[in-house]
């Protein structure tokens, strides 16, 4: 198939919480791929399926170090793309290293949003890393610091049930 329909797959199928199948498309498309910003989304999205395998199937170790090593490869494609950078400051929260994941968190900030073709989420730039921030600041016992990334997730996206989901808060933000 065109390489294209393979990375869609692989997307899909993640969407579909289905990421044994869809991490198997998306290596198939890292194999045969020529588009630098495609390979760094592939990349991204691969680590993005690790990362559900590892929540899916906690007891195998090695996906959380795919995860990282397909993180890697979305820098190497595109460096100057946060892509990569937060999705190793999400393993680092996962790996209980919060200070890792803000000094992550800060590299991923200094890239700017991509612009290009491919359809991207501006939230992924600028809402994720406030919550990923505001996650690890608690983790390091930084109470007020997180309560403030907290609020200003919140002014961003004050009736984003997902996020609210994100955050723990729940049905108290709701009401």
């Amino acid at each position: 198939p065109n390489p294209r329909t393979l990375v869609y797959l692989g997307t899909e199928l993640l969407a579909l919480n289905r990421p044994a199948e869809g991490v198997e498309w998306l290596h198939r498309y890292l194999d045969v791929g020529e588009w630098d910003e495609e390979l760094c989304q592939s990349a991204h999205k691969l680590s993005l399926g690790y990362r559900m395998l590892a929540d899916k199937e906690p007891e195998q170790r090695d996906h959380l170090d795919n995860a990282e090593e397909a993180a890697r490869l979305a820098i190497q494609y595109r460096p100057d793309w946060p892509e990569g950078y937060l999705d190793l400051a999400e393993i680092a929260m996962r790996r209980s290293q919060p200070a890792q994941a803000l000094r992550l968190i800060d590299q991923a900030r200094q890239k700017p949003v991509p612009q290009t073709l491919l359809i991207i989420n501006p939230r992924d730039y600028d809402l994720h890393p406030l919550l990923l921030e505001s996650a690890a600041l608690t983790q390091l016992g930084r109470a007020k610091e997180a309560y403030d990334a907290t609020l200003k997730a919140l002014e961003m996206a004050p009736r984003d049930d997902i996020q609210i989901q994100a955050l723990g808060l729940g049905d108290a933000v709701k009401a």
